[in-house]
């Protein structure tokens, strides 16, 4: 009967330029990884931005056919739309907040973004869910970090819409 012997080698591990040379191709890797994962992060902010945006107009228009009453959409600083913005039950239908109109919602989140109308500072959603306004309110959300942006626009029949050119 023949005898199975098995014998281990001793294995010596990485060489100093075998080591070397993984950490140099590594170094290459993260240098194109890094710049493209910080482009996703910026894209991906002006993405939540125009969602966070599109779910408050569109909870304003819900709210404006059940309760059958203007509802307001308003930026907290005029044509910025980057510090905020206000939902309220315009009561006494003068498209502004007075002290008897209700807040709905307010959005003060901090936003990493810039949101800018060149039309209007306000969307006013009537008991039917249309806009009550002269022409189509769009909302531009970009960031100075990357090319593109992502406009919210809003027409007047309450069509709410998002085109990206990320």
């Amino acid at each position: 009967m023949k005898k199975f012997t098995y014998q281990l080698s001793h294995s010596k591990g990485f060489t100093l330029v075998e080591l070397m040379i993984t950490l140099v191709i590594a170094g290459i890797l993260m240098s194109y990884a890094i710049p493209s994962y910080r482009q996703f992060g910026l894209r991906q902010n002006i993405s939540n931005q125009a969602n966070n945006l599109v779910t408050d107009l569109m909870f304003a228009k819900v709210m404006a056919v059940k309760y059958g009453q203007n509802i307001n959409v308003e930026s907290k600083n005029g044509l910025d739309w980057s510090d905020g913005w206000e939902i309220y039950i315009d009561s006494d239908h003068n498209l502004a907040r007075n002290g008897a109109d209700d807040v709905l919602l307010r959005d003060e989140d901090e936003k990493n973004a810039t949101l800018s109308s060149t039309l209007n500072s306000l969307v006013s959603f009537d008991g039917l869910g249309s806009v009550q306004a002269s022409g189509i309110n769009a909302i531009a959300i970009s960031h100075a970090g990357i090319a593109g942006n992502i406009t919210v626009n809003v027409s007047l029949s309450g069509l709410i819409t998002s085109t990206s050119t990320l």
